[in-house]
This record gives structure tokens, sequence and C-alpha cells, in this order.
């Protein structure tokens, strides 16, 4: 993408790098799951989310320290094959999944990766467990315990939650920050990366805990008390929005004006340009028609204003945008990942696992597509009120569907599922005795 020489070409790599990122997405919660010890499981799901926020934030610093170089957007993309680069180095070095050797006859083999992963642990019975397991799966078909009730519950909830978890517009976040701020009022492309920082730190640390926590006080506890203070600063966010709409300069009157508006909220909002005072930008205006040019005078400088009005809430806005994201991270952040990790029957872990962070990734797509739409129809007080409704929406979901699963073996977390299902459904999925937790 670094040497692209046609919008062709970025896509083209662009498609790549997204192929690249799926499969990751996909593969890596699962192989941790199956490699850690049950007692730290969800905690090591979670140092792969902590990773994912900590480079964004590198990603925001990086990005800005490229602005003062000549082919300012070419570095920020090429740059990014060092990570790339030192992962793939380092993914030589990783055994092969212990279960998926176990699962294929190659006990040895498994035994000897599970203990390069581990350290020194004993770990002959957790590979004669992946055995029997792996009996278990020769039995039954995977699309035939897609019949039993309890499988499919667990189906839905692990879709729902990562569903669920970009619904809450996260992502949208993180990809638009720049824009946000930019939206806010923030007119300079490099003042807007360098305090968009500020939100990705507060995003990393905020895993950081949730990485403390998870294990400590439990899946359900730690997402619903995130989704209720993501509730609280979604609503919080629309309001610093509406303030700011209400705050915006207004358009001078007998001045060259080629867009008939009040004020700088509505000029924008009829997809036209507000020029604003270098010196004081909360002073008088003009709106001009988008493709035109701000016009030079010599009493000041005009600087175009195309996705955002200079307000006195800048500040607010920031504030409550961190707020939203420190109450995002430790839960709703990690917790789809972790539950996803454990709640499916081995049969069906991988494809469980590919099937939910499908549903991310394109729950992702869409929602980001549409946020710019969103924006230019309902305003940034609009967009996230309605964030904030469908985040209500899914807490109440998530109370009546997730269990707790803290503490518990797997096969505690499949019998956990049936028994509210029925037994019929255990059945189906019945593993020996002696399976209790499958690494």
């Amino acid at each position: 993408m670094a040497a692209a020489r046609s919008p062709n070409a970025l896509i083209t790599g662009r498609a790549f790098v997204g192929l690249g990122v799926g499969l990751a997405s996909v593969t890596v919660p699962v192989y941790i799951a199956e490699s850690a010890p049950p007692g730290v499981r969800a905690t090591l799901v979670t140092v792969n989310v902590l990773m994912i926020t900590t480079g964004q934030f590198v990603a925001y610093l990086v990005d800005f320290l490229c602005t003062f170089l000549p082919g300012t957007w070419r570095w920020m993309l090429g740059v990014a094959m060092v990570p790339a680069i030192v992962q793939l180095v380092g993914l030589l070095f990783l055994p092969e999944s212990p279960k998926w050797l176990a699962s294929n006859g190659q006990a040895a083999a498994a035994e000897q990766a599970l203990r390069s992963l581990r350290g020194s642990e004993d770990v002959e019975a957790d590979v004669a467990e992946m055995q029997q397991a792996a009996e278990a799966e020769s039995k039954l078909q995977s699309w035939t315990l897609l019949r039993s009730p309890g499988v499919r519950a667990e189906l839905r909830l692990g879709l729902g939650l990562q569903i669920l978890q970009q619904l809450g517009g996260i992502n949208t976040v993180m990809y638009y920050t720049p824009a946000i701020l930019e939206l806010a009022g923030f007119r300079d492309n490099r003042t807007a990366l360098l305090v968009a920082m500020l939100p990705a730190a507060v995003n990393s640390v905020g895993t950081l805990i949730g990485m403390w926590q998870i294990d400590k006080c439990g899946r359900r506890k730690l997402l619903l008390g995130s989704m209720a203070c993501v509730i609280v600063a979604l609503t919080l966010l629309g309001y610093a929005f509406h303030l700011a709409e209400a705050d915006s300069p207004p358009v001078a009157v007998g001045t060259a004006s080629t867009c008939p508006a009040p004020d700088c909220s509505t000029c924008l909002h009829q997809a036209c340009t507000f020029c604003g005072s270098a010196d004081d930008p909360m002073a008088a205006g003009i709106c001009i028609a988008a493709k035109e040019q701000c016009p030079a005078t010599a009493e000041q400088q005009l600087h175009p204003y195309t996705s955002g009005c200079p307000s006195h809430y800048n500040w607010l806005i920031i504030g409550t945008l961190m707020l939203y994201l420190a109450a995002f991270s430790p839960g709703m952040g990690p917790v789809p990942w972790a539950v996803n990790a454990e709640i499916y029957p081995v049969q069906l872990r991988g494809l469980g696992g590919g099937a939910a962070a499908t549903c991310n990734w394109i729950t992702n797509a869409v929602v980001s597509q549409t946020f710019l739409t969103l924006i230019q129809h309902l305003g940034g007080s609009g967009t996230f009120w309605l964030y904030a409704v469908i985040a209500l929406a899914g807490a109440v979901w998530v109370y009546f569907a997730l269990p707790e699963t803290n503490g518990m073996s797997l096969e505690e977390v499949q019998d956990l599922f049936h028994a509210k299902f029925g037994d019929g459904s255990r059945l189906m999925l019945q593993q020996p005795a002696s399976v209790e937790e499958e690494p």
C-alpha cells in the first residue's frame, strides 16, 4: 500500500491486510484458549485484546510523527510492515496447537508443545484429556451437534456478544477519532491526531484493568458494569455534541456567503463549507458552497470547516469520549472474546469462534460504513444517542442471556447451558467422565 500508484493498488493491498487480520482474529483466541491453564484462560485471551488496543495507541503516535515527513500517508502505511515482520519471525518459534496435535494422534508432539508453552509444568494429564476429547469429537459430527438446543444457545450468545460489541460504536470511535475531533471543531489534522492519542491511551489502560479483573469479578458482572457505564458515557457524549452544535459561530449578515444559513452548524448540515476566522474561531464567518474556496481578505485569514464547527465545548467532547473508552475497554472489549473462547464444546470450538469473529468483522464493517452517513443526517448528538439506545437494549439482553462461567471447567460450562435446555441436548454432547478441562 505504501508504494501504491493507483487507488486499485491501494484497495488490493488493504484487502490482503484485512484477510490477514481476519485470520488472526479467528485463530489467536482459539490458540490461546487451547493452550492456557484453566485458571488464567480468560486473562490470557484478554492479553490479545490488550495488544490490539496498545497497538492502536502506538499507531496514532507513529501517524502523528509521520505528519512531519514528506509523503505522509506512505510512511504511515509502510511503517506498519515492521511489527508484522517481527510477529511473523516470532510465530516461527511457536509450536502447533497442542489440541490440534492431540486430535491428530500426535500425543508426544502435543506434550512437547504444551510443555514449551507452559514451561516445566506437568502436562501429561492434560494431553491425556486432549486425547479423550479427540475420541469424543470423532463420534459426533459438528452439524449433528447444531441440533442441540444448548449448542444453539451458546452460538446465539457468542455471536450476539460480538455483534453487540460493534453496535456499541467502539470501532467508529477508534477509526474515526481524528474525524470526530474535527467534527468537534479541531480543524488541523495534525492536532487531531495528537489529541486522538489520549482516547487511544485510555482504551489501552482500560483493557489492562479488564485483564486484571476478568478472572476475579467474573465475566457477567464485568460486562454488565461496563455496559451500564457505556450507556451513561454515550448519553453524555451525545449531549456534549448537542451543546457544541448549539454553540457554533454565526454566519455574518451581508457578507460573501453563497450558501444561506444562520450559523456554522446549519451551514455544514447543508453540505456547505463554513469559513471562520483563524484569530477568533467563534467570530462570525461566511458560508459558501462546498466546491468554493474561502476568500482571502486583508483584514483576516479565513479557515475552512467542513466536518465540524468551532465551539467552546471541544474539550467536553474529548472528556466524554475518553469516558466512553474507559467504560468500554474493561468489559465490552475483552469479555466477548473470552466468552467465545470457552462456551463451545470441543467439537465446535473452532467453528463457533470463527463464526463469532466473522460476525464481529461484518458488524464492524456495517457500523463503520454507516457512521459518516449517520453523522450527516443525525449529527454527532443523534448518532451517539442512537448508539446509547442500542447499548441499553443490549444490556437487557445480556442480563437474561449471559450466565456466569468464571472458575468453571469447560465441561461445567457445557453442563450449565444444557441444564437450562434439557437433558436431551446434554446427552448428544456427552464426553468421557474424566475430561474436565480442554486446555
